[in-house]
């Protein structure tokens, strides 16, 4: 299946040399020494390979894995010294623990593609932001115990897209000051305990128009006191408005 590819043009140059040798340990299909673009993209599971290591510090060449649709379950989990990856274009669901316990020490997470997030996909991390312009639900049906964004005290703001349909229970914890952005114009459903762990949930921003129909709507009108227009966010944070303009 796997020939000369292009030859070394063709070559992935991975920045971490841990990732390298698991990739070439698991995918390096034609055992020529590398892994090409088109060995990489024909990978369509991730597995565990990479779950628990604790030396990864950055896998950003995980964007040339097309044939990916999904980051497993547990896929990194525990890989405590984690701090940056790209998703490729065709990944639409981050399963449970993904990431969970991953560092991602300040970054902000834009994942332009991701419907789907799952139970305690990113629990423990170190995010400051995340951005998920199409997710249409986060969360599930908190079976193996762990919120989405638990435990994750650097969190300041998250943005969820137009699509939003729903919220589930728990997926916050330990967050401080936290802002939500939700742009769905129809309130998305959840129970009411979506933010209930989180310890100081200090605002949530909602489409202009939409505003009242927050605050109207079961569960969302427990926290009508804190429901702002997307517009109030230019005046309150200039700096935050300035980030996720492009996704209004």
């Amino acid at each position: 299946m796997f020939g000369d590819e292009g030859g070394l043009s063709q070559q992935i140059v991975f920045a971490d040399p841990v990732v390298e040798a698991i990739c070439l340990a698991n995918f390096d299909y034609n055992s020529n020494g590398f892994i090409s673009k088109a060995e990489a993209a024909s990978v369509t599971s991730l597995g565990t390979v990479f779950k628990g290591n604790i030396e990864i510090t950055s896998f950003n060449e995980l964007e040339y894995f097309t044939g990916l649709t999904e980051i497993p379950a547990n896929a990194f989990e525990g890989c405590s010294a984690l701090e940056s990856f790209a998703l490729p274009s065709n990944v639409t669901a981050i399963k449970d623990l993904a990431f969970r316990n991953c560092a991602l020490t300040n970054k902000n997470l834009i994942l332009e593609n991701v419907t789907t997030m799952k139970e305690g996909a990113f629990y423990g991390t170190k995010l400051r932001s995340i951005v998920l312009p199409n997710i249409v639900s986060v969360g599930g049906a908190y079976a193996n115990g762990y919120q989405t964004f638990g435990g994750c005290p650097n969190l300041e703001y998250v943005l969820c897209g137009k699509n939003m349909t729903s919220i589930a229970p728990y997926i916050f914890s330990d967050s401080h000051s936290l802002v939500m952005i939700v742009l769905a114009t129809t309130p998305p459903t959840f129970n009411g305990d979506s933010f209930g762990y989180s310890n100081a949930l200090k605002s949530i921003y909602v489409p202009d128009a939409s505003e009242s129909a927050y605050e109207g709507t079961s569960n969302w009108n427990r926290y009508a006191s804190i429901i702002k227009p997307i517009s109030q966010l230019a005046t309150d944070n200039a700096a935050l408005y300035e980030e996720i303009e492009e996704y209004l």
